[in-house]
């Protein structure tokens, strides 16, 4: 169980870290001299080796929980169409959707630089993850076994 849990969060981690590091963008260039093409690669790789990284670890708990014969997750609903499903989740979904906003605002101001709106691009990509993460079947499992309470949506057995 603390196994689980640990991965649970380690996923999470790992998928913030390649969300965020969607801001290297703004401070680099194929084109450009060998540190900002430097920092080009590097930002890549580290959004795609985390990302992979987060998704495989958040399959194993998904396995995990289906494997555990204890676990009757009532709601089977997918993270990405639930909403303020806990105290994380609603901090998540609030962010998302000012994440929504200011993107599209930032993104057609004239006279924002790119930077700004790279980072709220990051900061959106961030939190439609985290929404996801934190509604979804695998989080209220992991919740169920570090709160040792059950909800109308999630028992037990």
């Amino acid at each position: 169980m603390k196994n689980t849990v640990k991965l649970m969060k380690l996923s999470i981690i790992f998928v913030a870290v390649s969300s965020l590091s969607l801001i290297g963008v703004a401070f680099s260039d194929f084109n450009a001299n060998s540190i900002r093409r430097f920092t080009a690669y590097v930002t890549g790789a580290v959004f795609w080796i985390f990302l992979i990284a987060g998704y495989i670890l958040l399959a194993i708990v998904s396995n995990r929980r289906k494997a555990d014969k204890r676990a009757k997750i009532t709601d089977k609903r997918p993270g990405i169409i639930c909403f303020f499903t806990s105290k994380e989740a609603k901090i998540a979904d609030i962010g998302m959707f000012a994440a929504i906003v200011l993107s599209l605002v930032f993104s057609f101001v004239p006279g924002i630089s790119t930077a700004v709106r790279v980072i709220f691009i990051a900061l959106l990509v961030l939190s439609i993850q985290m929404h996801c993460i934190l509604n979804g079947v695998n989080y209220r499992y992991i919740r169920s076994l570090t709160e040792g309470k059950t909800s109308k949506k999630e028992s037990i057995v």
